[in-house]
């Protein structure tokens, strides 16, 4: 388990470049995560954001345009990704 962990994690650096901590224009398709009460996830190409922030108006699915900051920094409960704090919201 070890091993792969470690593979995973040196495999992919392409990944991790993507979710630096930084304001950024992301678009993708929410997903809602039932954990811990229920999160919003937004699946982008190789990476997954964990959205925190007012996604009212919106359903697993959808597709979206997220302008944010990703905190690779701030840990969260969820574990789902890296937590991007929504600063706007629309349809992509």
């Amino acid at each position: 388990m070890v091993k792969l962990l470690i593979v995973l994690l040196v495999a992919s650096p392409a990944v991790l470049a993507a979710c630096q901590d930084e304001t950024v224009v992301v678009t993708g398709v929410l997903r809602q995560v039932g954990v811990e009460g229920g999160a919003w996830a937004l699946d982008v190409e190789g990476c997954t954001y964990d959205l925190h922030g007012d996604v009212t108006g919106f359903k697993a699915g959808d597709r979206v345009k997220v302008t944010g900051v990703a905190r690779p920094d701030k840990a969260c409960i969820h574990m789902i990704g890296v937590v991007l704090e929504v600063r706007k919201i629309g349809k992509g």
